[in-house]
């Protein structure tokens, strides 16, 4: 976010390449429109899981890989690696954290670093909003992409990670 000329300016991404765009061009969305239907106040992340913390990773983790750091397969038309099943895209929009997407998504920390690294660079982007940051946009965005958490194919995984959730009482 920038101001310049009287305008507030917000960085976009749109399939991996950046652009500014003036505020008040600009519509967002409220956290309800991100929560399949869920209704939580705009400071409140509890219809929609909980906040984006160490429960959640964890059981993105437990989902994605049984939280192993798995070998890379092919999973909707690239290849997926890792604790977290990283794509080579996902790691380059997490801002390359590691030596390699192959390595850092075998290694549990840097792994982590991305996934945080990418939920907080489109929260803003798929939610209309940066804070709070709860669980089920941020599974949503892993899952779906940038706008994963305005996608109704990714509620599915929503339904794991918020079962992953209730199993470990957070």
């Amino acid at each position: 976010v920038s101001t310049v000329g009287g305008y507030t300016w917000y960085k976009l991404d749109y399939k991996g390449r950046d652009g500014w765009a003036a505020g008040k061009y600009l519509r967002y969305g409220s956290a309800s429109s991100c929560g399949g239907g869920s209704q939580a106040s705009s400071n409140d992340c509890s219809a929609h899981g909980g906040p984006f913390n160490a429960a959640c990773l964890s059981c993105i983790c437990q989902i994605e890989s049984n939280c192993r750091p798995l070998g890379c397969s092919w999973d909707v038309n690239s290849l997926s690696c890792g604790y977290y099943q990283i794509k080579q895209d996902y790691y380059t929009d997490c801002y390359t954290p590691g030596s390699s997407w192959e390595q850092c998504s075998k290694d549990k920390s840097c792994a982590t670093r991305c996934v945080n690294s990418y939920i907080r660079r489109y929260y803003r982007t798929c939610t209309g909003q940066s804070s709070p940051m709860c669980c089920e946009q941020a599974a949503r965005m892993h899952n779906g992409g940038p706008y994963g958490c305005r996608r109704s194919a990714t509620l599915g995984y929503w339904s794991k990670v918020k079962a992953c959730l209730a199993r470990i009482g957070k």
